[in-house]
């Protein structure tokens, strides 16, 4: 018995002539109803758009390998995913169609789960990141709050004054001002980055994300006292991918570095971030720090899960950063530098050079 529900119509007016018993279990019909003709047809099982997939393929013939995806109701309303193949027969003089469905419920169902299973590791690493920079993260907001306090202050004065002066008075409120949008910026780029939600890809400018985290991770670079040299390239073409989640691979990739250089003596502890255009329409980042370097032996396991050479750590930001990577059909290899240290390269496909994969 083929695990696959397979029946023959009739061309002219799409009546069940055979099917096997994996066809009436898929859509819930009992043999009795064959015999007497009362087996809808496939089409009558589908939405709108499912018919015309299935009136196209109809027409046109399988060939191999394109099978399409259609979701199949049975007649209890119950939905399936299916993978169905047409094929053009004759049954004597009779002119027919074969139709072969696979159901692939279980498959798709284990896909959705290993994907809500990667964001949740994806946002609780994300969430762990920023647990580490919180004391960074409160220096960084408390600058702006001081700043409309104290102008806030200045301005109370100034209104006291018979008369007061008004265009101190308007500079001053400029001030609290400007100082309100950038706490309210790292307020807002906080929340993104706590935020659990459903991905949504779209063109990314890479080096503006780079510049957004190193703006946002300004006072933990200041704190670590690590000099941040950035070349982005001009003209660099867009990304397809999730602000947020590439927002985290940058993240990681910074933070690691950070913290590969505390090592080294004040003066010495350099990140340099680079990114390029590169052949085949892809876009290529470079993360490479001044630290004491990846040890041979440790190569090979530097994507591993929970793998770390650091005292403090999980050893899940680099796993987590490959999996965005090639999540966004890319890719991240660790390389040793010549004179130590070491360089982290991303290379991603630019927007419209490749489609993400429909599930991870």
């Amino acid at each position: 018995e083929s695990p696959d529900a397979i029946a023959i119509s009739r061309r002219s007016d799409g009546r069940i002539l055979q099917a096997n018993e994996r066809w009436l279990d898929l859509l819930g019909y009992e043999r009795d109803e064959l015999a007497r003709g009362l087996i809808a047809p496939l089409a009558t099982h589908v939405d709108d758009a499912g018919r015309k997939v299935l009136s196209a393929l109809e027409r046109e013939g399988s060939r191999s390998g394109d099978d399409v995806e259609v979701t199949v109701s049975d007649r209890a309303g119950t939905e399936r995913h299916t993978l169905v193949r047409i094929s053009a027969i004759a049954l004597g003089d009779e002119q027919c169609v074969m139709t072969i469905v696979r159901d692939i419920t279980t498959q798709r169902q284990a896909e959705l789960q290993a994907h809500e299973h990667r964001q949740q590791l994806i946002h609780l690493s994300r969430v762990a990141s920023l647990g580490d920079f919180s004391g960074a993260l409160a220096h960084e907001l408390n600058q702006p709050l001081t700043a409309i306090l104290a102008n806030a202050q200045a301005a109370l004065r100034n209104l006291s004054r018979d008369p007061p002066d008004l265009t101190e008075l308007r500079s001053t409120l400029t001030d609290i001002a400007d100082a309100d949008k950038r706490a309210g910026a790292l307020i807002h780029h906080l929340r993104l980055l706590m935020k659990r939600g459903d991905e949504q890809f779209a063109a990314v400018d890479l080096n503006e994300v780079i510049r957004d985290v190193l703006e946002f991770l300004h006072g933990e670079v200041v704190r670590r006292d690590v000099d941040v040299q950035v070349s982005l390239a001009q003209g660099l073409p867009a990304v397809n991918g999730d602000r947020v989640q590439l927002e985290q691979l940058v993240l990681n990739l910074v933070s690691n570095a950070a913290e590969a250089v505390e090592q080294q003596a004040s003066g010495r502890r350099t990140l340099e971030l680079r990114t390029a255009a590169c052949p085949a329409s892809k876009v290529q980042l470079l993360v490479t720090d001044s630290g004491p370097g990846i040890p041979a032996e440790s190569m090979e396991r530097v994507f591993e899960p929970f793998f770390t050479t650091k005292q403090r750590g999980l050893g899940l930001g680099l796993p987590i950063s490959l999996k965005i990577a090639r999540a966004h059909g890319g890719n991240i290899v660790a390389e040793r530098g010549a004179s130590g240290g070491a360089t982290f390269r991303v290379v991603l496909p630019a927007s419209g050079a490749s489609s993400r994969l429909a599930t991870k």
